[in-house]
């Protein structure tokens, strides 16, 4: 039997609905696929995101956990080394490493104080081109990094420097964070920050003292160059709260008061009267140690009282270096020594034990008479 014309027709209508039954369902199949990959894609950047948060969470607490346990250290009166034991908490570990200036072929461990280094965010120009390796320039970019300004100091660099590079970003013009965030400022390298001590550890290791065979780059000297790392911090800060809870009374503010009442607990009737009349005849000081010649309080006297006074209305006080604990190359970078001034104060620190040490008065000591202009530099 002939197929008839109209049954041709049905024939080849079904077969083009059968192919574009097809095409559809392949289209379908591809969008179902590709949403698949997108959601999958998306779960695994959920679950490292996660990951990274449990991570994040558990350096955190393991961070707090050790300085809990440095403090509870810190509060303990212990005559002896503390042996080494190591007690396994999870996966996470802690190695508190004090680099050494004067060794750097073993590891030394303990606590630092950050107040015996140079604080970036509150150094001036001055201080900072006094650091190992550091030039006018890369103080200069500094400055302009940490300002709260968009004016280009002189060797500086601002947003026009910035935002040239082939990835551009603006200066942060706040208080630096790190260490690390000196990596964006013009000019800072690896090299200069770290030097060959890569590691951080404080040591000299065979990578860092065999030439260009691996990294990093060194000089096969024989003698680790740290970079600028040890000296320098952004977290140093002291309270300038007394016992109470209140600002420690400050040797120029115009009204005395405050100043008289320390005074007067440490010192009888007679001395409290002359040093009295000598702080209010020869103000205003340009420090506690300027505070301590002008007042001319004895030695003895000054060490009582000076814990318990300040130059500052603050709360707190940002970058103020502990001259106890401040390396020889944290020392150079105060004002107004010299190398024979550095030994100075070493040789003296050294020579006396920290219950001689209580207070910046030993400076003027160290000194001598003839010293005064140095210890009021600092």
């Amino acid at each position: 039997m002939k197929p008839t014309r109209t049954s041709c027709f049905h024939h080849i209508r079904s077969t083009r609905n059968r192919g574009t039954i097809l095409i559809v369902t392949i289209w379908i199949i591809t969008l179902l696929a590709g949403m698949a990959l997108v959601f999958a894609h998306t779960m695994r950047i959920n679950e490292k995101a996660n990951g990274n948060r449990i991570y994040q969470a558990q350096s955190r607490e393991l961070a707090n956990g050790a300085i809990a346990y440095a403090q509870a250290l810190a509060t303990q009166a212990i005559d002896t080394e503390l042996a080494q034991d190591p007690q396994a908490v999870g996966d996470d570990w802690i190695v508190l490493i004090t680099p050494d200036e004067e060794q750097d072929d073993r590891a030394s461990y303990g606590m630092i104080d950050e107040a015996g280094k140079v604080n970036i965010n509150t150094a001036t120009q001055e201080m900072l081109e006094k650091l190992p390796g550091m030039t006018e320039e890369l103080a200069a970019a500094l400055i302009d990094w940490r300002d709260g300004n968009s004016e280009v100091t002189t060797n500086g660099a601002e947003d026009e420097y910035y935002l040239l590079l082939d990835e551009p970003y603006t200066a942060k013009n706040g208080a630096l964070e790190s260490i690390d965030e000196l990596l964006l400022v013009k000019g800072f390298t690896r090299q200069i920050i770290y030097g060959e001590d890569t590691n951080r550890n404080g040591v000299l290791d065979a990578n860092e003292n065999d030439g260009d065979e691996s990294e990093p780059a060194d000089n096969a000297d024989g003698t680790l160059d740290p970079g600028i790392f040890p000296y320098v911090t952004v977290y140093s800060m002291q309270s300038n709260q007394n016992d109470n809870g209140q600002n420690k009374p400050n040797i120029n503010d115009n009204n005395l008061n405050a100043v008289s009442n320390v005074l007067q607990e440490e010192l009888d009737a007679g001395r409290h009267a002359i040093v009295m009349n000598n702080i209010r005849n020869n103000r205003p000081f340009t420090n506690l140690i300027d505070f301590y010649y002008k007042s001319q309080m004895t030695i003895e006297e000054f060490d009582k009282v000076a814990g318990q006074l300040s130059q500052s209305n603050n709360e707190n006080v940002r970058g103020l270096i502990n001259i106890n604990t401040a390396s020889k190359k944290v020392l150079a970078c105060l004002p107004g020594l010299e190398e024979a001034d550095l030994q100075t104060l070493v040789n003296y620190r050294s020579s006396k034990s920290q219950d001689e040490l209580t207070s910046i008065g030993w400076v003027t000591q160290a000194f001598g008479e003839d010293g005064r202009e140095k210890a009021i530099a600092i």
